[in-house]
């Protein structure tokens, strides 16, 4: 699969947030869980791990996720976004994340 990675958050000093979170998004449920396993793994290994990881399964739950963490005025450190996914693919959805954030 190909990713495409909205770098966003702790890179542009906008985090608004005590702990950084991550969101990955793929409908495969498999892929999903194995970036959310090696994610955690690096995370600790480099001691960081208060950072929280949320998934979502296509585009729309993806948008969903940044919207109701916008409205808390909070915001992700990164998301990580499969290009080929069902309901909104991950191009539309990125696009819709830079648009309205």
């Amino acid at each position: 699969s190909q990713y495409y990675i909205l770098l966003k958050g702790l890179l542009s000093g906008k985090m608004a947030v005590d702990v950084p979170r991550i969101l990955l998004v793929d409908d495969s449920v498999t892929t999903l869980k194995m970036q959310k396993r090696m994610l955690e793994r690096c995370l600790q290994a480099h001691l960081m791990p208060h950072v929280e990881v949320d998934v979502a399964k296509d585009g729309r739950q993806a948008c969903d996720f940044v919207q109701a963490m916008s409205a808390h005025g909070r915001s992700y450190a990164f998301i990580t976004m499969d290009l080929s996914m069902p309901v909104i693919d991950g191009l539309v959805a990125s696009e819709l994340i830079r648009i309205h954030m």
